[in-house]
Protein backbone atom coordinates (compact mmCIF):
# COMPACT_ATOMS: atom_id res chain seq x y z
CA UNK A 1 0.00 0.00 0.00
CA UNK A 2 1.06 3.90 -0.44
CA UNK A 3 -0.44 6.67 1.17
CA UNK A 4 -0.65 10.38 0.66
CA UNK A 5 -2.19 12.78 3.50
CA UNK A 6 -4.03 15.63 1.30
CA UNK A 7 -4.16 19.15 3.37
CA UNK A 8 -7.48 20.51 3.39
CA UNK A 9 -9.24 23.35 4.80
CA UNK A 10 -13.14 23.56 5.33
CA UNK A 11 -15.01 27.22 4.07
CA UNK A 12 -18.65 27.14 5.82
CA UNK A 13 -21.24 29.66 4.49
CA UNK A 14 -21.36 31.63 8.33
CA UNK A 15 -18.58 32.30 9.94
CA UNK A 16 -15.85 29.89 12.23
CA UNK A 17 -14.38 30.31 14.86
CA UNK A 18 -11.76 27.15 13.57
CA UNK A 19 -9.20 28.68 11.38
CA UNK A 20 -6.75 26.49 9.59
CA UNK A 21 -4.47 26.92 11.37
CA UNK A 22 -6.02 26.34 14.69
CA UNK A 23 -6.88 23.12 12.74
CA UNK A 24 -3.31 22.44 12.32
CA UNK A 25 -2.25 22.78 15.87
CA UNK A 26 -4.82 20.34 17.09
CA UNK A 27 -4.13 17.89 14.40
CA UNK A 28 -0.33 18.60 15.49
CA UNK A 29 -1.30 17.98 19.75
CA UNK A 30 -3.74 14.90 18.94
CA UNK A 31 -2.14 13.35 16.16
CA UNK A 32 1.46 14.01 16.29
CA UNK A 33 2.07 13.97 20.43
CA UNK A 34 3.30 17.75 19.88
CA UNK A 35 5.30 16.95 16.70
CA UNK A 36 6.34 19.44 14.16
CA UNK A 37 5.44 18.40 10.88
CA UNK A 38 8.27 17.64 8.76
CA UNK A 39 8.84 20.55 6.77
CA UNK A 40 9.57 18.66 3.41
CA UNK A 41 6.45 16.43 4.40
CA UNK A 42 4.57 16.19 0.48
CA UNK A 43 2.52 13.70 2.06
CA UNK A 44 2.69 11.24 0.24
CA UNK A 45 4.45 7.64 -0.11
CA UNK A 46 3.25 7.11 -3.55
CA UNK A 47 5.36 7.30 -6.07
CA UNK A 48 3.84 8.04 -9.80
CA UNK A 49 5.20 5.93 -12.63
CA UNK A 50 4.67 5.59 -16.21
CA UNK A 51 4.52 2.56 -17.69
CA UNK A 52 4.88 2.67 -21.26
CA UNK A 53 3.72 -0.82 -22.73
CA UNK A 54 4.76 -2.39 -25.64
CA UNK A 55 2.99 -6.01 -27.34
CA UNK A 56 4.86 -7.58 -30.41
CA UNK A 57 3.61 -11.31 -31.54
CA UNK A 58 2.55 -12.39 -34.94
CA UNK A 59 -0.96 -11.19 -35.10
CA UNK A 60 -3.16 -8.00 -35.01
CA UNK A 61 -5.18 -9.09 -31.88
CA UNK A 62 -5.63 -6.48 -29.13
CA UNK A 63 -4.55 -7.54 -25.93
CA UNK A 64 -5.09 -6.91 -22.21
CA UNK A 65 -2.29 -5.55 -20.06
CA UNK A 66 -2.06 -5.37 -16.34
CA UNK A 67 0.07 -3.54 -14.46
CA UNK A 68 0.06 -5.44 -10.87
CA UNK A 69 2.07 -4.83 -7.46
CA UNK A 70 3.01 -8.78 -6.58
CA UNK A 71 3.70 -11.66 -9.16
CA UNK A 72 -0.17 -13.08 -9.42
CA UNK A 73 1.34 -16.77 -10.03
CA UNK A 74 2.76 -16.90 -6.68
CA UNK A 75 -0.23 -14.63 -4.86
CA UNK A 76 -3.76 -14.93 -4.21
CA UNK A 77 -6.28 -12.63 -5.60
CA UNK A 78 -3.47 -9.86 -6.69
CA UNK A 79 -5.29 -6.70 -7.56
CA UNK A 80 -3.89 -4.46 -10.83
CA UNK A 81 -2.60 -0.70 -10.07
CA UNK A 82 -4.04 -0.08 -14.09
CA UNK A 83 -4.78 -2.00 -17.09
CA UNK A 84 -4.20 -1.42 -20.89
CA UNK A 85 -5.65 -2.66 -23.80
CA UNK A 86 -2.79 -2.58 -26.41
CA UNK A 87 -2.62 -4.25 -30.19
CA UNK A 88 0.28 -6.34 -31.05
CA UNK A 89 2.76 -4.18 -32.91
CA UNK A 90 1.89 -0.88 -31.37
CA UNK A 91 2.17 0.53 -27.54
CA UNK A 92 0.02 2.19 -24.99
CA UNK A 93 0.80 4.31 -21.80
CA UNK A 94 -0.76 4.31 -18.45
CA UNK A 95 -0.15 6.29 -15.25
CA UNK A 96 -0.01 4.67 -12.03
CA UNK A 97 0.03 5.26 -7.95
CA UNK A 98 3.45 2.94 -7.25
CA UNK A 99 3.51 1.79 -3.49
CA UNK A 100 7.36 3.87 -2.76
CA UNK A 101 8.42 0.48 -0.93
CA UNK A 102 7.68 -1.08 -4.37
CA UNK A 103 10.71 -1.59 -6.65
CA UNK A 104 9.85 -4.28 -8.65
CA UNK A 105 6.16 -4.35 -10.24
CA UNK A 106 4.78 -7.47 -12.62
CA UNK A 107 2.99 -6.75 -15.98
CA UNK A 108 0.57 -9.53 -16.94
CA UNK A 109 -0.80 -10.12 -20.61
CA UNK A 110 -3.89 -12.43 -21.02
CA UNK A 111 -4.52 -13.96 -24.57
CA UNK A 112 -8.45 -14.69 -24.97
CA UNK A 113 -8.07 -18.44 -24.05
CA UNK A 114 -7.40 -17.35 -20.66
CA UNK A 115 -3.75 -18.41 -21.25
CA UNK A 116 -0.95 -15.35 -19.65
CA UNK A 117 2.74 -14.13 -20.01
CA UNK A 118 3.81 -12.22 -17.00
CA UNK A 119 6.64 -10.27 -16.86
CA UNK A 120 8.54 -8.28 -14.00
CA UNK A 121 10.51 -5.27 -14.40
CA UNK A 122 12.26 -2.88 -12.60
CA UNK A 123 10.77 0.36 -11.09
CA UNK A 124 14.05 2.61 -11.18
CA UNK A 125 12.43 6.00 -12.67
CA UNK A 126 9.37 7.68 -12.90
CA UNK A 127 8.92 6.18 -16.66
CA UNK A 128 9.42 2.40 -17.35
CA UNK A 129 9.22 0.88 -21.10
CA UNK A 130 8.38 -2.77 -20.96
CA UNK A 131 7.83 -5.10 -24.28
CA UNK A 132 5.80 -8.34 -24.33
CA UNK A 133 6.28 -11.28 -26.43
CA UNK A 134 7.35 -14.99 -26.26
CA UNK A 135 5.40 -17.84 -25.61
CA UNK A 136 1.77 -18.13 -23.52
CA UNK A 137 1.63 -20.02 -20.53
CA UNK A 138 0.32 -23.77 -20.38
CA UNK A 139 -2.53 -22.97 -17.82
CA UNK A 140 -4.97 -20.69 -17.39
CA UNK A 141 -5.83 -17.86 -15.06
CA UNK A 142 -8.28 -15.39 -14.11
CA UNK A 143 -8.04 -11.72 -15.20
CA UNK A 144 -7.26 -9.44 -11.83
CA UNK A 145 -9.44 -7.65 -9.99
CA UNK A 146 -8.61 -3.70 -10.29
CA UNK A 147 -6.64 -2.29 -6.85
CA UNK A 148 -7.47 0.58 -5.51
CA UNK A 149 -6.98 3.92 -3.55
CA UNK A 150 -8.46 5.20 -0.35
CA UNK A 151 -9.79 8.92 0.72
CA UNK A 152 -10.42 9.34 3.82
CA UNK A 153 -12.26 12.23 5.38
CA UNK A 154 -12.49 14.24 8.32
CA UNK A 155 -15.64 15.86 7.57
CA UNK A 156 -15.75 19.67 8.95
CA UNK A 157 -18.78 19.76 11.66
CA UNK A 158 -18.77 21.93 14.37
CA UNK A 159 -15.44 22.99 16.57
CA UNK A 160 -14.27 19.21 16.84
CA UNK A 161 -12.05 16.97 15.04
CA UNK A 162 -11.24 13.30 16.32
CA UNK A 163 -8.57 12.61 13.37
CA UNK A 164 -10.21 9.45 12.72
CA UNK A 165 -10.19 9.73 9.18
CA UNK A 166 -13.68 7.81 8.99
CA UNK A 167 -16.29 10.29 8.78
CA UNK A 168 -16.16 9.33 4.70
CA UNK A 169 -13.87 6.78 3.51
CA UNK A 170 -14.07 6.04 -0.72
CA UNK A 171 -12.64 3.30 -2.48
CA UNK A 172 -11.55 4.77 -6.05
CA UNK A 173 -10.94 1.75 -8.73
CA UNK A 174 -7.12 1.54 -10.63
CA UNK A 175 -7.76 2.84 -13.85
CA UNK A 176 -9.37 0.17 -16.58
CA UNK A 177 -9.25 0.72 -20.18
CA UNK A 178 -13.23 -0.14 -20.83
CA UNK A 179 -12.36 0.83 -24.83
CA UNK A 180 -10.16 2.10 -27.18
CA UNK A 181 -9.52 6.08 -25.06
CA UNK A 182 -12.16 5.47 -23.04
CA UNK A 183 -10.31 4.66 -18.91
CA UNK A 184 -12.49 4.29 -16.08
CA UNK A 185 -12.45 4.54 -12.42
CA UNK A 186 -15.20 3.10 -10.19
CA UNK A 187 -16.03 4.97 -6.47
CA UNK A 188 -17.15 3.13 -3.72
CA UNK A 189 -18.44 4.78 -0.31
CA UNK A 190 -17.16 2.21 2.24
CA UNK A 191 -17.74 3.83 5.69
CA UNK A 192 -19.37 7.03 6.67
CA UNK A 193 -18.96 8.54 10.21
CA UNK A 194 -20.74 11.62 10.34
CA UNK A 195 -24.49 12.96 10.86
CA UNK A 196 -24.41 15.17 8.24
CA UNK A 197 -26.03 15.59 4.54
CA UNK A 198 -22.72 14.75 2.64
CA UNK A 199 -22.43 15.15 -1.17
CA UNK A 200 -19.13 14.18 -2.66
CA UNK A 201 -17.70 16.41 -5.11
CA UNK A 202 -15.56 16.04 -8.12
CA UNK A 203 -13.57 19.21 -9.74
CA UNK A 204 -16.83 20.98 -7.79
CA UNK A 205 -19.24 19.36 -9.12
CA UNK A 206 -21.42 16.43 -7.23
CA UNK A 207 -20.71 13.36 -8.23
CA UNK A 208 -23.44 10.69 -6.92
CA UNK A 209 -26.47 11.21 -4.13
CA UNK A 210 -25.65 11.84 -0.97
CA UNK A 211 -23.68 9.33 0.84
CA UNK A 212 -25.58 8.16 3.52
CA UNK A 213 -28.59 7.36 1.41
CA UNK A 214 -26.14 5.22 -1.18
CA UNK A 215 -24.74 3.22 1.46
CA UNK A 216 -28.57 2.85 2.65
CA UNK A 217 -28.50 4.61 5.97
CA UNK A 218 -30.75 8.12 7.50
CA UNK A 219 -28.64 11.01 7.79
CA UNK A 220 -28.52 10.42 11.37
CA UNK A 221 -27.14 6.84 11.20
CA UNK A 222 -22.83 5.80 10.34
CA UNK A 223 -22.46 2.71 8.61
CA UNK A 224 -19.13 0.64 9.17
CA UNK A 225 -17.16 2.47 11.73
CA UNK A 226 -16.72 -0.34 14.35
CA UNK A 227 -17.46 -3.36 12.03
CA UNK A 228 -18.85 -3.79 8.67
CA UNK A 229 -22.42 -4.05 8.57
CA UNK A 230 -23.76 -2.63 5.49
CA UNK A 231 -22.02 -3.53 1.93
CA UNK A 232 -19.95 -1.44 0.37
CA UNK A 233 -22.04 0.92 -2.50
CA UNK A 234 -21.12 2.63 -5.88
CA UNK A 235 -21.17 6.13 -5.73
CA UNK A 236 -20.23 6.39 -9.42
CA UNK A 237 -17.71 6.67 -12.00
CA UNK A 238 -15.25 8.90 -13.63
CA UNK A 239 -14.23 8.90 -17.28
CA UNK A 240 -10.83 9.94 -18.97
CA UNK A 241 -10.08 10.31 -22.33
CA UNK A 242 -6.38 8.16 -21.40
CA UNK A 243 -4.86 6.73 -19.14
CA UNK A 244 -2.04 9.57 -18.18
CA UNK A 245 -4.35 10.32 -14.82
CA UNK A 246 -2.99 9.29 -11.33
CA UNK A 247 -5.95 7.86 -8.97
CA UNK A 248 -4.97 9.52 -6.17
CA UNK A 249 -4.43 12.58 -6.85
CA UNK A 250 -7.97 13.35 -7.85
CA UNK A 251 -9.87 16.74 -7.43
CA UNK A 252 -12.10 15.52 -4.64
CA UNK A 253 -14.02 17.54 -2.15
CA UNK A 254 -16.88 17.22 0.21
CA UNK A 255 -19.61 19.35 0.61
CA UNK A 256 -21.52 18.77 4.18
CA UNK A 257 -24.50 20.42 6.00
CA UNK A 258 -25.96 20.15 9.31
CA UNK A 259 -29.66 19.84 10.77
CA UNK A 260 -29.68 23.49 11.15
CA UNK A 261 -28.86 24.18 7.52
CA UNK A 262 -25.43 25.54 8.11
CA UNK A 263 -22.82 24.14 5.27
CA UNK A 264 -19.89 23.42 4.69
CA UNK A 265 -16.58 22.52 1.64
CA UNK A 266 -13.89 20.42 2.17
CA UNK A 267 -11.44 21.69 -0.07
CA UNK A 268 -7.66 22.42 -0.60
CA UNK A 269 -6.36 24.32 1.86
CA UNK A 270 -3.87 24.13 4.45
CA UNK A 271 -5.25 21.95 7.50
CA UNK A 272 -5.12 18.00 7.27
CA UNK A 273 -8.50 16.84 6.60
CA UNK A 274 -8.07 13.70 4.59
CA UNK A 275 -5.60 10.96 3.70
CA UNK A 276 -5.54 8.95 0.13
CA UNK A 277 -4.26 5.47 1.10
CA UNK A 278 -3.17 2.57 -1.42
CA UNK A 279 -5.67 -0.34 -1.02
CA UNK A 280 -3.07 -3.76 -0.50
CA UNK A 281 -2.74 -6.64 -3.10
CA UNK A 282 -6.37 -7.88 -2.38
CA UNK A 283 -7.91 -4.14 -2.35
CA UNK A 284 -8.17 -3.42 1.37
CA UNK A 285 -7.27 -0.85 3.60
CA UNK A 286 -8.48 -1.12 7.24
CA UNK A 287 -9.59 2.45 8.43
CA UNK A 288 -9.86 3.32 12.09
CA UNK A 289 -12.58 2.68 14.47
CA UNK A 290 -14.59 5.42 15.53
CA UNK A 291 -13.36 7.61 17.94
CA UNK A 292 -8.99 6.48 17.42
CA UNK A 293 -7.37 8.75 15.93
CA UNK A 294 -4.70 7.66 13.22
CA UNK A 295 -1.90 7.73 15.23
CA UNK A 296 -3.88 6.05 17.68
CA UNK A 297 -4.83 2.92 15.33
CA UNK A 298 -1.33 3.34 13.13
CA UNK A 299 1.30 3.96 15.95
CA UNK A 300 4.08 4.51 13.45
CA UNK A 301 2.08 7.40 11.69
CA UNK A 302 3.61 10.50 13.83
CA UNK A 303 6.71 9.37 12.90
CA UNK A 304 6.12 9.21 9.46
CA UNK A 305 4.70 12.81 9.66
CA UNK A 306 7.32 14.05 11.44
CA UNK A 307 9.90 12.60 9.37
CA UNK A 308 8.54 11.28 5.69
CA UNK A 309 11.66 9.08 5.10
CA UNK A 310 11.18 6.90 8.20
CA UNK A 311 7.90 4.17 9.04
CA UNK A 312 6.74 4.51 5.13
CA UNK A 313 4.89 1.63 5.93
CA UNK A 314 3.22 2.84 8.82
CA UNK A 315 -0.12 2.28 7.24
CA UNK A 316 -0.06 -1.25 6.23
CA UNK A 317 -2.21 -3.57 8.59
CA UNK A 318 0.15 -5.30 10.29
CA UNK A 319 1.32 -1.98 11.31
CA UNK A 320 -2.03 -1.13 13.09
CA UNK A 321 -3.56 -1.66 16.21
CA UNK A 322 -5.52 -4.49 15.68
CA UNK A 323 -8.49 -3.40 18.24
CA UNK A 324 -8.78 -0.09 16.75
CA UNK A 325 -9.18 -0.25 13.17
CA UNK A 326 -12.05 -1.84 11.25
CA UNK A 327 -10.75 -4.77 9.77
CA UNK A 328 -12.90 -6.75 6.98
CA UNK A 329 -12.72 -9.50 4.48
CA UNK A 330 -13.68 -10.68 1.04
CA UNK A 331 -16.73 -11.99 2.19
CA UNK A 332 -17.69 -7.98 3.55
CA UNK A 333 -17.39 -7.23 -0.50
Amino acid sequence: MALSVATAGCSKDSDSSNTEQTLVENFKALVLGGKDIDSLQTWSTAKGVTVKVNVNFDDTNEYPVYILPANPANTTDVAYLGMVRVLSGSSKTISIACPVAKSQLYAACYNSKGQVIIMPFVVDATTVEITINGAWSSNTMEEPLPNCIYYAFETPSGTFRDFDYNDVVLRVGALTEREEGNFVSNIQIMCIGNSLKTTLLYKGDPLGDELHSVIGVSTTQTANVSNVTRVFAKVGELTFSDGSTRIDQLDFSLMAEDSDGNKWTLHNGEAPLYIVVNGNDQRQWFWPSDGFNIGVAYPHFSSWASNRLTAIDWYDSSNAATSKVVKWTADDE
